[in-house]
Parts: C-alpha cells; sequence; structure tokens
C-alpha cells in the first residue's frame, strides 16, 4: 500500500507512465489498424495516444527545470 502511495504523490512518476500509457495506446491502436476491421476504434487509440504522449512526455522532461 505505500508504494501506491508513494507512486500516486511522485508527480513526475505520473507523467512518466501517462506517457508510457500513451505509447501503449499507439501501439495496440496500430496493431488493431493491422489486424482487425475496425479502423475508426483504430484511429481514435492511435490519435488520443498521441495527445497523451505529446502532453505528458515533455512535462516529464522538463520536470526536473520546473522545480
Amino acid at each position: 500500500m505505500e508504494f501506491i502511495s508513494d507512486f500516486l504523490n511522485s508527480e513526475k512518476t505520473l507523467y512518466l507512465f501517462a506517457g508510457i500509457i500513451g505509447a501503449a495506446s499507439v501501439v495496440l491502436g496500430l496493431l488493431f489498424l493491422i489486424f482487425s476491421g475496425q479502423k475508426s476504434f483504430a484511429t481514435t487509440m492511435i490519435v488520443i495516444g498521441l495527445l497523451e504522449m505529446a502532453a505528458m512526455f515533455p512535462n516529464y522532461l522538463k520536470y526536473s527545470q520546473k522545480i
């Protein structure tokens, strides 16, 4: 339980985790696009993943400069 509390209290870790989730969304969206017939769902996953990565990874990289 302490690990979860420390994880949620660390803003930098949350930025990194959200960026990783965005990257996973892009990869899964590409897999859906290639191997499935659900093109609109796959495109939505890719777009949302790219937006999330574009918002979170720069904040993660600039976080040490912000403090």
